[in-house]
């Protein structure tokens, strides 16, 4: 953390994001949602999909949702495949076949597999 929060203070993304995954590791959602926005707004791409999981486990989906949606349109593959597992669990299975999709036509496995099982679970062994 000593070195994370040298670095952060003087606006190193990448200390920012670490020392976010600190807190976040420790349980200061709070400390590690700060970190995690400095680094999401300097450009921090994996930034934005942790803010998203800090959301998710304090029950805040929409907001979870936002935040996996900024890092899915920057590409991160697990990004999508995180938001498709929000709108599958809500009952959303055409927003989430979508995410899926996108995640697995980038080369995203485990996109792939989840698609697979959506469309197996619905009885669609085609496309499954």
């Amino acid at each position: 953390r000593k070195w994370f929060l040298e670095g952060a203070k003087q606006g190193a993304r990448r200390c920012q994001f670490y020392l976010g995954m600190v807190e976040k590791e420790e349980g200061n959602k709070e400390e590690a949602k700060k970190w995690l926005f400095n680094a999401a707004v300097r450009g921090h791409r994996r930034a934005l999909h942790h803010i998203g999981k800090v959301y998710e486990e304090e029950g805040d989906i929409e907001e979870a949702k936002n935040w996996l949606l900024a890092a899915s349109e920057r590409g991160l593959t697990y990004s999508m495949v995180d938001l498709g597992r929000l709108y599958e669990a809500e009952g959303n299975l055409k927003e989430s076949a979508e995410w899926y999709a996108k995640a697995a036509n980038l080369g995203d496995l485990e996109g792939a597999h989840n698609i697979g099982v959506l469309y197996y679970n619905v009885g669609d062994y085609e496309e499954a």
